[in-house]
């Protein structure tokens, strides 16, 4: 609930809730029920509302909640005011109740307070009651969270504060920005509930936090605080075309191009861009036109102005493209602008309009030759090529003229044709030729040459054909056409004329000093030819040879149709010949001429009469009379020569008239305009542009259009004044623009007469120069280029005009190496903005200005006219020439060791501490330092990669390159890492450009996982056998020098895991292969225990693991087994399978320096010897094949275990005069003594050989060996001569099998060796190690060395070691004894003392002398 708090009467700062202090109010104290002794009562009674002397009563419920019935005795209350029934025993059964009236009589306004007091047989308890006073509270909510919104934007809640107080009172809300409340104050009666509004409107992207206080009271004394919180996010909108995923968009994602195709004119095509909005608020945002007001052209809009896009969502916006003029590319550019302008996006809506492409099927009809009084029908086809519908009106008045159209307007469906009936009908005997104009919506008009020749019985003019109309276009251009034909036949026979190769007459070149080219009649655009007839415009493009004086007569409002005035029409012959002019129609028309035939001579003029008939008032009638001119020569055929076969010259004259009294109002004009405002194409100066313009009548009644002049001459139309009978007419509008401007007129279009149907239609055009807009007033800014290499700049330019404008960049010969752009020239459509990429490229250390031009001028215009001249804008660029260095922050970089075959990575961070941009190149060389010769690997690859050898370094940053070494030897690798500054645009003289640059080095060294053993016990049924001895039977130096070594390539060709195979044997790969002899023992004795030391002597951490043939082999299926097995294969399987030999642990992993005991045990569960080969892994490193041997004895055999048949003695120099003893050993491995003895025989051989010289000596021949022993036999070799020599020695054992043993002696000479061969120091205990750290279990006591050496001794000499010997167990004592085992040795060899005790964790010291 929300603390209620009262206000101080200090004088609080306005909204400072800390000024605030708590007040108390008992209607705080919620109506409970308590459980007194298995009686449930209400914790007290209050009154409120009271009045003084008034009565209230209330009830207090008793209620028996026990199991058993209880007895109740209670106590009025001590105060006068409250009174309840008088005090008497209550019985209550179990779940009964008992109500006890309690009546309060006030009589002021004050608190009263008492309490009622019962008894029950378990104790006593009260119940309060109290009468308050009434107070004033209110109760507002305690926390409001506005979650997030949108920086700018708002979010809105209602909440309710509820008067819960007894008295009406006003609050008012006082809170800081940017959180508001509305109403910020209002009166509240009692339990009455307002509604607030509270709105939440950050103005930046943080978290807002406050607190609003509501104070209320009479005073407004009193007050209570809600907390409000939000989080102000920034929206960000990205646009992309419809059906992309938000998840591909990024922060470029800042404009959108819209490609809206092709249009056709007057159609409206809609296309949509979806709006992401990738924040977790509503992004509300508002599109934004520029270009919708400052251009007259305008054909795209978005209809949606405003919007919001959900949070994490995305809607579709609507984009439209109305195009007005055809064959026109249009580009504009909208804003997404989101709330606060916080973020814009653009979109580029692009279109081209398209207009009907319309064809008529045949460019002239002929009708030949008709009888007066008979129809001519044929048909032209109107062919549609285009996918839009055009429509069409044939500008004749069928009622007219002779030529009767079946349909004069209509509308051809997109790529369709239709037929349309044409019938001839003349009158008179004369030749006919009318060129019609066909006006074809948004294209233009199409022209359609119609001819006929009409006989009567007397009158039988020439046929007029095709040929001869074009012969007439080619006498126009030639300017013969003035002159009469029987004149150009004259000269044709007088030779002063010729006829050419097309059968038209022509001047000889001889005579023609200078050339007249005029204008041909081709070469007209169809628009200026329809409407360029000196009515309509003051340009004509050609002299006409017959001319009217006006071609529009107007009668006006004629309301006495009995009395009309005529009108007189002059009718001027420009040629020189006399011509007869023939009108169609006859007196009974609505309008006449007369005389309808007349002759009139060379360069004059007739008048005629034109009669208006009407025959109803309150009418419109109109009409286009029709007549024909000829040569008055071409009348009979007789009197024609076909060269100099004119067509006649077809003259219309519009009539219009009204009869209308004065108390009639004309027609309502019902009508339609397909628009109400023309936008024309841009202009040169003094050209002309055209528009067409449709209206259809709507009505049944027709209507009668007087367009208004423009009085600047700007705008013309045609027709201009005529009586629309049709359902449609087709206005072609000129737009001439004078000058170099807008031009935007209103054209009155006066219907019917009256000034209340008069319309205006909006014209805009405008002639244009090439206008271009630069980006950033003309200044390109370069950043500072590091000399030799280019930097890029985007710049932007915009086609202010409205023509598309063709650009070219000019450059000054000395800016030519320094700048480039692309595109160097191109097309700028209206309106567009176009950026151009811009690369500057510094040859030297300095600041360079250059100025750049640009030349626009107009596409497709003359380079005289106002958008063709070529117009200049300069561009200032500025660029700066430097250069830089790059440096490493560490100069060296230790990989450490690295696993041959593996890799490390580390990052190297260069660094660029200049103002430019640097384009470098890395280089690497690599130095090895190893026992590797330089031929060998010299082809190495380089064992260090980089993410990247080459790139651009922004300024003043950082690049972090990757670096990966992944040695391929075990050397050690020094990498120099140099750069060069790649200078591809220039040549330059500074060195960080043509020498590479020390950079860092990197060292490291390729390692494989190696291991070594240190320490070697046996104990077991080898307890017997010394470390030198176990040193031998497993090889272990040999075994050493094996895993310090290299593993070939097949080693490392498998893993662990993946060492295996399906053969039976598994392939071996390696060429180390050694024996772990096992040595021999009884049957049925101990297990040959045997620890092995292993140490991880290497750098980095090794596997190892111990393969047994089943760890090996893959099984396969049953049926997959193929032949027998040999004995080898069933030799090993029985070892196996009955687990003689074994190996704890088999895998592990070694530290660098750890130390890790392997056990090997081998069972005597079997008599015989047992052989198994296991293989020796390191993970990435040697395989080395042990071939465990071991060799178990019957009880009752005599046996001697020789490891090897082979013994080498150390090397002897020849010519000493005593040769020192050397020792042989033999082991006996049976369980009884054994008696031997060496046959001699092959030595005193080999002494005879040698001049009866003892070269080996056998000093102990014979001798017993205790079981489980060994025994030293002693031997003497002395070699006569600097050679090898070899002897074979039969071993007799007693009642045993003899063995023959190759000793072997090398003598060299010492006057050539000198001191290289001195005799070692215990040369044969080289690798043993002399301290024990191979744990047996139950091992107390410990040797500081096991193995002395006193070297070689003088004779006679005495030599002293010490020895300590330690307890290392910390809670048992120890005794110690020393031994001699030999008893030859005793006499030399003496200890002090010979024995002692030691207590827990003591040492001693022990003194040998020999």
């Amino acid at each position: 609930m929300p603390a209620v708090l009262e206000m101080t009467q200090v004088g609080p700062m306005p909204g400072d809730p800390s000024k605030l202090e708590p007040s108390t109010s008992p209607r705080q104290i919620q109506i409970l029920k308590n459980n007194y002794y298995g009686i449930e009562v209400i914790n007290n009674v209050v009154y409120q509302g009271w009045e003084p002397g008034r009565e209230y009563t209330k009830n207090i419920v008793l209620k028996n909640v026990n199991v058993k019935t209880q007895k109740i005795k209670y106590k009025n209350p001590k105060s006068r005011f409250y009174t309840t029934l008088f005090p008497k025993p209550v019985v209550l059964s179990a779940g009964t109740s008992f109500s006890l009236p309690i009546t309060f009589r006030p009589l002021e306004k004050v608190v009263y307070e008492d309490s009622i007091e019962f008894h029950t047989k378990d104790g006593v308890f009260e119940v309060p009651i109290t009468a308050v006073l009434p107070q004033v509270d209110i109760t507002v909510p305690e926390f409001l969270d506005f979650s997030m919104c949108a920086a700018k934007d708002s979010v809105e809640t209602i909440f309710e504060v509820k008067n819960s107080g007894d008295l009406e009172t006003k609050v008012e809300w006082e809170v800081g920005e940017p959180f508001t409340i509305d109403p910020p104050a209002a009166i509240l009666k009692s339990q009455q509930i307002k509604k607030f509004k509270a709105t939440f409107k950050p103005e930046n992207a943080s978290v807002f936090e406050a607190e609003a206080v509501c104070k209320y009271g009479n005073e407004l004394n009193l007050g209570k605080v809600t907390k409000l919180e939000g989080i102000g996010k920034y929206p960000h909108i990205l646009i992309s075309l419809p059906g992309r995923p938000a998840t591909t968009l990024n922060k470029d994602n800042l404009e959108a191009t819209v490609e809206f195709g092709g249009a056709p004119v007057g159609t409206t095509l809609q296309k949509y861009i979806e709006l992401h909005n990738l924040a977790p608020v509503r992004a509300p945002f508002k599109v934004e036109h520029p270009t919708r007001l400052s251009r007259i052209d305008t054909v795209f809009d978005c209809p949606q102005k405003a919007g919001i896009v959900p949070p994490m969502g995305s809607i579709k916006l609507p984009l439209t493209y109305n195009p007005h003029t055809v064959d026109t590319t249009s580009i504009d550019y909208f804003h997404i602008v989101a709330i606060g302008n916080i973020s814009k996006s653009v979109v580029k809506c692009q279109g081209v309009s398209k207009g009907p492409f319309v064809q008529l099927s045949s460019p002239t009809i002929n009708f030949m030759q008709i009888d007066s009084g008979r129809i001519g029908t044929k048909t032209i086809d109107i062919v549609n090529n285009s996918d839009v519908d055009a429509q069409f009106q044939f500008m004749i008045d069928c009622e007219e003229s002779v030529f009767k159209f079946e349909k004069l307007t209509g509308t051809v469906r997109a790529n369709s044709t239709i037929t349309v009936i044409i019938k001839f009908f003349p009158v008179h005997p004369i030749n006919y030729y009318k060129r019609l104009a066909c006006i074809v919506h948004n294209q233009g008009p199409l022209f359609l040459d119609l001819i006929g020749t009409c006989h009567s019985e007397t009158v039988k003019p020439a046929v007029l054909l095709s040929k001869h109309l074009d012969r007439y276009k080619c006498h126009v251009e030639r300017g013969l056409s003035t002159y009469p034909p029987e004149e150009l036949n004259e000269l044709v026979r007088s030779n002063k004329l010729e006829i050419d190769d097309a059968g038209a007459v022509m001047i000889p070149e001889t005579e023609v000093e200078h050339p007249h080219n005029p204008q041909s009649i081709h070469s007209v655009h169809p628009m200026d030819e329809y409407f360029n007839d000196g009515f309509h415009c003051e340009v004509i493009n050609f002299v006409p040879h017959v001319s009217l004086e006006t071609n529009n007569i107007d009668f006006g409002n004629c309301q006495n149709i009995r009395t009309i005035e005529n009108k007189v029409i002059n009718i001027t012959n420009h040629t020189k010949g006399k011509i007869t002019v023939q009108w169609m129609g006859g007196h009974e028309k609505t309008f006449c001429v007369m005389p309808l035939s007349m002759d009139i001579p060379p360069l004059k003029s007739c008048a005629f009469q034109v009669t208006f008939k009407p025959n109803a008032p309150n009418q419109f009638y109109g009409s286009e009379l029709e007549c024909f001119a000829y040569y008055k020569s071409l009348r009979d055929f007789r009197l024609v020569e076909d060269t100099t076969h004119f067509p006649p010259w077809c003259l219309n004259l519009t009539c219009s008239g009204q009869t209308f009294l004065p108390n009639n109002e004309t027609f309502l004009p019902r009508y339609t305009l397909d628009t109400s405002r023309l936008v024309f194409p841009a202009v040169n100066t003094k050209e002309s542009a055209y528009r067409t313009l449709q209206m259809r009548n709507n009505g049944t009644t027709p209507i009668f259009f007087d367009v208004q002049k423009d009085p600047n001459n700007v705008y013309s139309v045609k027709p201009a004044k005529a009586l629309m009978k049709g359902e449609m007419m087709t206005f072609v509008v000129k737009c001439t623009p004078a000058e170099v401007r807008t031009y935007k007129h209103n054209l009155m279009l006066r219907l019917n007469d009256n000034e209340k149907y008069n319309k205006e239609l909006e014209v805009w055009g405008s002639a244009e120069s090439p206008e271009v807009l630069l980006d950033t007033d003309g200044c390109l800014y370069f950043r500072e280029t590091c000399i030799g290499t280019f930097s890029k700049q985007c710049y932007t330019i915009k086609n202010v005009s409205r023509i598309p404008l063709r650009f070219e960049w000019k450059f000054k010969f000395a800016d030519k190496k320094l700048l480039s752009v692309t595109p160097d020239c191109g097309i700028i459509q209206p309106n567009e903005n176009q950026t151009h990429a811009w690369s500057f490229t510094p040859t030297s250390k300095e600041k360079y200005v250059m100025k750049p031009s640009l030349i626009v001028w107009g596409q497709g215009f003359s380079s005289t006219s106002s958008g063709g001249k070529k117009k200049e804008f300069n561009v200032r660029a500025i660029g700066e020439g430097t250069i830089g260095d790059i440096k490493a922050d560490q100069t060296y970089i230790e990989f450490g060791d690295v696993v041959v075959g593996s890799s490390a990575c580390k990052t190297i961070t260069i660094s660029n501490e200049s103002t430019c941009s640097l384009h470098y190149e890395l280089f690497i060389e690599q130095t090895m330092t190893g026992p590797y010769p330089e031929e060998l690997t010299l082809d190495d690859r380089i064992a260090l990669q980089l993410e990247r050898t080459e790139g651009i370094l922004p300024a003043r940053s950082k690049h972090v390159i990757m670096a990966t070494v992944k040695p391929v030897r075990r050397v050690q690798y020094q990498f120099s890492v140099s750069y060069k500054l790649v200078t591809p645009e220039a040549t330059t003289s500074h060195p960080t450009a043509t020498e590479p640059q020390h950079l860092c080095h990197v060292l490291t060294t390729g390692v494989f996982p190696v291991m070594a053993v240190t320490d070697a016990r046996c104990y077991g049924s080898a307890i017997g056998i010394s470390k030198k001895q176990l040193w031998g039977l497993f090889s272990l130096d040999n075994m050493n020098v094996c895993l310090d070594s290299d593993p070939s390539a097949e080693e490392l060709r498998y893993s662990v895991a993946t060492r295996h195979s399906h053969h039976r044997r598994p392939p071996v790969y390696t060429r180390a292969i050694l024996d772990f002899n096992f040595s021999a023992a009884p049957v049925g004795s101990e297990p040959c225990i045997v620890n092995l030391m292993f140490e991880n002597t290497g750098t980095v951490a090794t596997d190892w693991a111990f393969l047994f043939p089943s760890d090996l082999q893959l099984e396969l299926e049953y049926w997959a087994e193929t032949g027998e097995f040999d004995e080898d294969e069933l030799h090993e399987m029985k070892v196996m399978d009955n687990k003689l030999f074994s190996v704890e642990p088999q895998e592990g992993k070694l530290q660098p320096g750890e130390c890790r005991t392997v056990t090997f045990t081998y069972r005597h569960n079997m008599t015989g010897t047992d052989r198994l080969p296991v293989l020796l892994k390191l993970a990435r490193g040697r395989e080395v094949l042990l071939n465990f041997i071991g060799v178990t004895v019957e009880a009752e055999r005599n046996y001697i275990h020789f490891p090897s048949n082979k013994h080498l003695f150390t090397p002897v120099p020849v010519g000493e005069k005593s040769s020192p003893k050397q020792v042989y050993e033999l082991y006996n491995g049976g369980a009884k003594t054994v008696k031997f003895t060496f046959d001699l025989a092959p030595l005193e051989l080999l002494q005879q050989e040698n001049f009866d010289q003892p070269v080996f000596e056998c000093l102990t021949p014979f001798g017993e060996i205790p079981p489980g022993r060994s025994l030293a036999v002693e031997w003497r070799f002395s070699p006569i001569e600097a050679k090898t020599y070899m002897v074979d020695v039969p071993v007799i054992v007693d009642k045993g099998d003899t063995a023959i043993v190759t000793f072997t002696g090398v003598g060299y000479d010492k006057r050539i060796m000198g001191e290289t061969m001195p005799m070692t120091d215990q040369s044969d205990l080289t690798g043993v190690p002399g301290v024990q750290s191979a744990i047996v279990p139950g091992q107390l006591v410990y040797l500081s060395q096991e193995r002395l050496s006193f070297g070689n001794l003088p004779l006679f000499s005495r030599a002293r070691r010490m020895v300590f010997v330690s307890n290392r167990s910390k809670e048992n004592d120890a005794s110690f004894e020393w031994h001699v085992t030999s008893q030859s040795d005793a006499q030399y060899l003496s200890i002090s003392p010979v024995r002692g005790y030691l207590a827990p964790g003591e040492s001693r010291m022990c003194r040998l002398k020999m």
